[in-house]
């Protein structure tokens, strides 16, 4: 039996991947163009820090929202259920990735290649370190929720509260440091669960955007501020609330965006939503390919326009890849999926 989905969660995951598509590509325009600051289109680095202060903790939060759920299963089951969802496509798509980059390696950013797909087991590949972390942030829930069932999730509230004060003195050790600044998002969504379920008037859905908005945009500034002035520890300390401050605004928007369900633009969203792990898989090949083929071969000067081009191509080569598989019965193969 098909588990009914909630509107406003797919809504809420549709718009934290059109986020991660548009971060990635303002992040692949900074790092080829060595923007700043200071630079010449230094709005487009300034989009960057803006989006890359919530757009993964959004993620990692919308993530935790059913952690509840899952560890109702047999913990065999619950353990392979993650292997086939995160491990199986971390490891297809680090080959395809891996493969294309090896080709085209002159020309791309990070110079990656099978040096790095045969060090994805142990050293997370690319962009694809959200699925490695996610799934010990699913393993840890799980035995500590064996041995502690009673009270596994505010001990593991603290933990992350602990390890986020911490982690930017801690060594740069495998997925240590990554794991303690995402942690707690994660553990926050495993709450949050009925605050998209709970039906609460539209009014104060619109109060809470409205707050929320407000909130970020102060918090926003002041991190920028911050970042400019190179204050690194505080700067850390600031990312933490916009990071909860942008994920409570996306929320509140995803709520009343859901109110308007069957609205075509609202479904496109919503469906955006339900196939982010394709597009999080996919979009960066074409990505890539695209700002290499603007900014290499035909030179195009205008930064913003190679932003929402290559922001553009990378959606529709998504969707596109994922309607293809789908009708090519490629889902088993490439994310484990029937």
């Amino acid at each position: 039996m098909q588990k009914k989905r909630i509107h406003a969660i797919d809504i809420a995951k549709g718009m934290a991947i059109l986020l991660v598509v548009f971060g990635h590509a303002v992040q692949g325009i900074n790092s080829s163009e060595h923007l700043g600051f200071t630079t010449a289109w230094s709005s487009i680095y300034i989009t960057k820090a803006v989006i890359y202060s919530f757009h993964m903790p959004a993620f990692f939060i919308l993530s935790g929202l059913f952690v509840n759920h899952w560890l109702q299963k047999p913990t065999r089951v619950a353990f392979w259920d993650k292997v086939k969802r995160l491990v199986y496509p971390y490891f297809v798509w680090s080959i395809i990735l891996g493969t294309i980059m090896q080709v085209v390696q002159k020309y791309t950013n990070g110079g990656l290649g099978f040096k790095e797909v045969i060090q994805a087991p142990i050293v997370p590949f690319s962009e694809y370190w959200y699925l490695y972390l996610l799934f010990f942030f699913f393993m840890t829930y799980l035995v500590v929720a064996k041995l502690c069932p009673r009270g596994y999730k505010p001990l593991l509230l603290i933990i992350g509260a602990l390890l986020f004060i911490g982690y930017p003195f801690f060594p740069d050790v495998w997925i240590l440091i990554k794991f303690s600044k995402f942690f707690i998002f994660f553990a926050l969504g495993t709450y949050l669960l009925e605050f998209f379920t709970a039906e609460e008037k539209r009014n104060h859905t619109w109060i809470g955007f409205g707050l929320s908005t407000g909130a970020f945009i102060f918090v926003e500034t002041l991190y920028i501020l911050i970042l400019r002035a190179n204050h690194v520890v505080l700067s850390n300390y600031t990312w933490f609330f916009t990071a909860i401050i942008g994920t409570a605004m996306l929320c509140f928007a995803a709520k009343l965006i859901a109110t308007q369900a069957n609205h075509r633009s609202v479904r496109a969203l919503e469906y955006t939503g339900v196939i982010s792990m394709q597009i999080y898989v996919m979009h960066i090949i074409p990505l890539a390919g695209t700002r290499i083929f603007l900014l290499r071969f035909v030179h195009v000067t205008n930064l913003w326009l190679v932003a929402m081009i290559i922001f553009m191509v990378a959606l529709i080569f998504s969707y596109l890849g994922s309607y293809i598989i789908k009708r090519c019965h490629l889902n088993e193969w490439l994310f484990a999926e029937k």
